[in-house]
């Protein structure tokens, strides 16, 4: 599944190795709670006061050291591991730099949640120079895009393979991505958050996932190509 293709020779050249692990540092969090809001129509989209709450247990997460975050640069790939082995599980808080242009994910990359970790910690968020994400091919852990994860990543063009066994995109999930080609939405989509993808030019998606259960407001405004 991809949302838009990119031109071979950029993903051959893609380096299979991390980033330089200076750059980053690890953090274990013993728990996660993502909020899936609920709304009662037709009645002015009242908030329900118990919202249900996704609860994903001993998260190990990246971030980009904040000494780096103004300093690094142009493409970097995301490391599976620390220098000790441990499974990363989580993108945290990749530090708003607008000079990272292109993100890739290892083949063997089990990360589960991108952002969401905290208030901190929307991952690519406020990227105004990101232009691509490469996810590996097949990859099937990856079920959870934090509130504001490509928020604001107004440059972005192309992600490739984002998986089909996402369940769950947050609030501002994919706000303003004007130029991201969105042709079809993950198979396995189970929760869009406020505005969503308010603001994408480009999503030309018109069918629903079957198991989507929740659109709240905002998800597809100022969607133009719809």
């Amino acid at each position: 599944y991809e949302m838009s293709l990119y031109p071979f020779y950029e993903i051959e050249n893609a380096t299979e190795t991390a980033t330089d692990l200076k750059y980053f540092s690890f953090r274990e969090v013993r728990q996660v709670k993502l909020i899936k809001k609920k709304y009662i129509y037709p009645d002015q989209g009242d908030i329900t006061e118990d919202p249900e709450k996704i609860i994903l247990e001993n998260q190990y997460v990246i971030d980009i050291k904040e000494e780096y975050r103004n300093s690094i640069s142009g493409k970097i790939t995301l490391p599976s591991t620390d220098s000790k082995g441990r499974i990363i599980t989580a993108v945290g808080n990749l530090g708003e730099s607008s000079k990272i242009t292109h993100i890739f994910f290892l083949p063997d990359a089990e990360y589960q949640l991108l952002g969401g970790i905290d208030s901190d910690s929307s991952a690519f968020n406020g990227m105004t120079g990101l232009k691509l994400v490469h996810f590996p091919e097949n990859m099937v852990s990856l079920k959870y895009i934090g509130d504001r994860c490509f928020n604001n990543n107004s440059k972005l063009e192309t992600i490739n393979n984002l998986p089909d066994t996402i369940e769950y995109i947050g609030e501002k999930g994919f706000n303003w991505c004007q130029l991201l080609p969105i042709k079809k939405l993950p198979n396995n989509l189970k929760y869009i958050g406020e505005d969503g993808f308010l603001g994408c030019y480009n999503l030309t998606a018109t069918m629903l996932p079957h198991g989507l259960t929740y659109i709240l407001p905002g998800v597809f405004s100022y969607c133009k190509s719809l």
